[in-house]
């Protein structure tokens, strides 16, 4: 009996000793997986998972990083039969554990991933690319190095889609990884749109992610809510739109808020009005759902308020568009009950 005390309280000192491993040598190398491995590997036998393979190690971290294992570094009897399953199961096993297949080249791309662990979401793509077999899986199978951001970025490539341009663009450093699925499946859309020269254009272009970013604001504006009349004239393409905000002299000059008001206005979000009274302005209004547009903001040249002669003018004119709710100043309070809308100070300038 004394003796297995004695036992029980040397592996319990061999259990305190994890905490400064965890701080140390482990977190250098399990990084993420700190925890997990100072639980499953705790004092002599860290040097098992220190020693084993880059190879083996990334299996293990794939594992842990699985949504589909319900391993507990906490509760001591989940730890060990952790133990014995990462330290005796083969890698293939551990592999179909983790993802519940075996996708082709798995092991052999998790050796090339170095000495350190990478974060939980990078092995989850990387099991994903491979099972999926797609272009994302050839182009990991061939690569020489594998950064974090790369297997993100080929992780978003939508299936099903062409995406052997987009990776030349990326392998010519033309492309940045992040921007591979959006790319991807912007190139498809526009070119269905426009026609495959559009689509040359953009891969051809100097800068290929701005070029596709322009082609997306330059598609044609939704028709405008009301048509309008002789002094409310709508906004209805973005070179008008460049030029109001030039003969206005307001923040629509500037490079990222005359983009912004773009992608708003092809969204249908919101839409632009010039009031071409005495006093010219411009109205800035915004969709509420199916029922209507109310009017968010008003200004005149160079951000000024409008007179309150304007501004009389301007709401007799709304008054003839059942679409347009003619009311100037709506007030956040009219939405305070629910919060709808309450980032919204109706006149607080453009």
């Amino acid at each position: 009996m004394k003796e297995l005390e004695r036992k029980r309280k040397g592996e319990g000192e061999g259990r305190e000793a994890a905490p400064e491993s965890y701080n140390t040598v482990t977190k250098l190398i399990a990084g993420p997986f700190a925890k997990e491995v100072a639980q499953i590997w705790p004092g002599p036998r860290l040097g098992e998972y220190l020693t084993a393979t880059d190879t083996r190690r990334h299996v293990w971290h794939l594992w842990f990083s699985s949504r589909r294992m319900s391993f507990r570094p906490d509760n001591p009897m989940s730890t060990e039969l952790a133990y014995a399953q990462l330290t005796f199961g083969r890698s293939k096993d551990l592999i179909t554990q983790a993802t519940g297949s075996q996708p082709a080249g798995l092991i052999r791309a998790l050796g090339r991933l170095g000495p350190k662990a990478r974060p939980a979401r990078v092995y989850r793509a990387l099991a994903t690319i491979l099972a999926t077999d797609g272009p994302g899986a050839k182009f990991i199978r061939h690569a020489a190095v594998l950064p974090d951001d790369l297997i993100l970025g080929l992780a978003t490539l939508p299936p099903g889609l062409e995406a052997k341009s987009v990776l030349r663009l990326f392998q010519k450093g033309r492309l940045p990884p992040y921007a591979l699925g959006y790319f991807t499946w912007s190139l498809a859309r526009l070119e269905k749109l426009m026609g495959s020269s559009a689509a040359q254009s953009i891969v051809a272009a100097r800068n290929p992610l701005e070029a596709i970013r322009d082609a997306i604001l330059d598609l044609p504006f939704p028709d405008p809510p009301w048509p309008g009349n002789s002094l409310l004239r709508p906004v209805t393409a973005r070179d008008r739109l460049k030029k109001v905000g030039d003969d206005f002299e307001n923040c629509l000059r500037g490079f990222h808020r005359e983009r912004q008001s773009v992608l708003t206005v092809i969204n249908g979000v919101e839409y632009l009005y010039e009031w071409c009274g005495h006093e010219p302005a411009l109205l800035l209004f915004q969709r509420v759902g199916s029922i209507g547009w109310f009017l968010k903001e008003a200004r005149g040249r160079k951000n000024a308020e409008v007179s309150d002669e304007t501004r009389a003018e301007i709401l007799k004119s709304l008054a003839s568009a059942s679409s347009l709710c003619p009311v100037w100043d709506l007030g956040e309070e009219v939405w305070h009950s629910d919060g709808f809308f309450q980032e919204h100070v109706i006149f607080s300038g453009m």
